[in-house]
């Protein structure tokens, strides 16, 4: 009976030690509570990071946008105004060939007044009079009518190329005004770009890590640019040889200028893996990356070849070193070009400024070189 007694007298002892007491109750059910907020500001904190994280996406894709835009109306009015400047330079050819004709027809005009003088008022009578038979009379008659055919003829051109001349002078005034209009908002576009890509670089440098420098140019734009440099190429030569002044030999390996003080190459030369096409291309030249408007420099001296726009390439400069050596510099814009062609330029003079011009993913100069015409690795001229 005893122990039956005792059982029952520790049961509600352990029970009782078994309850939490109230104040343990409650500490517990803050702990709880804390715990539970704090995964409530942890949800919230990650749902705001990840609200962040697709606003930085959409400003970044925004950015890029307004940037591609910005661009494409820039490269617009950079190609209207460059066949402004054909149209204009073709104009005042036309005009200076119509004024050499005039000048020649007032050379001819005077002389055939002169030579009528020293003939006499009565030189075409007098020859018809002494003509010996009806023949030579109607054969003389003929050749007076000729000759002042040929008066009138040439009076006639004359007035015509004035004329000509007159409209010509009105289209290159008409032409100059267009080119002073396209000049203005060419400025303003080209000054808009590099203010937003000043206010945007942060997003264009996000890109820039995550893209290479792939030049989407095509096979038919890069063999038109070599065709092109390969011509030039080989008239200097052949100028070179006929004035017996070649300088092959002097340009070489490692005696050039890097052209982008500061440039950080991001691409080298040679075959390389197309992501989109799946294929293997060759990248004929190198890419050097650096901040919008950051000068560029001829690389050695040379004579400027080339210096106009080129699809693909946005802008491009050719410099002819000598000897079948010549560089390309390509993704300028035309408003930070210094040079044209024809001019002579030295190792170290500023030629131009890095732009974004034509087919890139971000400012960098694009140099490829050449040899007799046809592209080589330019880093061992650099070394």
């Amino acid at each position: 009976m005893k122990r039956p007694l005792f059982r029952l007298m520790v049961l509600p002892v352990l029970i009782l030690a078994l309850l939490p007491l109230p104040g343990q109750v409650e500490a517990e059910d803050s702990v709880i509570d804390e715990k539970k907020e704090a995964v409530k500001k942890r949800d919230k904190e990650i749902q705001r990071l990840e609200r962040e994280k697709k606003q930085t996406l959409a400003d970044r894709e925004q950015a890029l946008a307004k940037l591609e835009h910005t661009k494409k109306k820039l490269t617009k009015l950079n190609e209207q105004l460059y066949e402004t400047e054909v149209q204009l330079e073709r104009s005042r050819h036309n005009l200076d060939q119509i004024n050499r004709r005039i000048q020649l027809h007032k050379e001819n005009y005077k002389n055939r007044i002169r030579r009528m003088y020293q003939q006499g008022e009565m030189f075409y009578i007098d020859s018809l009079v002494k003509a010996d038979s009806i023949g030579e009379f109607l054969h003389r008659l003929e050749v007076i009518r000729l000759l002042a055919k040929r008066d009138e003829q040439m009076l006639q051109q004359y007035e015509i190329d004035k004329q000509k001349a007159e409209r010509e002078r009105k289209k290159i005034a008409s032409l100059l005004e267009q080119q002073r209009q396209q000049s203005i908002k060419a400025k303003e576009a080209h000054s808009k770009l590099k203010a937003e890509f000043k206010k945007y670089e942060a997003h264009i440098a996000d890109l820039d890590r995550q893209q290479d420098h792939l030049e989407k140019l095509n096979e038919k734009d890069q063999a038109a640019i070599r065709a092109l440099v390969a011509k030039a190429a080989r008239e200097r030569q052949k100028n070179e040889q006929n004035k017996q002044k070649r300088t092959d030999g002097k340009v070489t390996a490692g005696k050039f200028l890097w052209p982008v003080k500061g440039g950080r190459l991001t691409s080298g030369y040679g075959m390389r893996y197309h992501p989109i096409r799946k294929v293997y291309t060759l990248h004929a030249g190198i890419d050097i990356a650096a901040p919008m408007g950051t000068p560029i420099y001829a690389a050695a001296d040379g004579e400027v070849i080339e210096s106009r726009p080129a699809r693909g390439y946005g802008y491009i400069i050719v410099i002819y070193h000598g000897g079948g050596i010549s560089t390309m510099y390509a993704h300028m814009y035309p408003q930070d070009v210094v040079v044209r062609p024809g001019q002579k330029v030295k190792r170290g003079q500023r030629i131009a400024a890095v732009g974004n011009n034509g087919y890139s993913t971000g400012p960098h100069l694009h140099l490829e070189l050449f040899k007799q015409g046809k592209p080589v690795n330019p880093l061992p001229y650099f070394r």
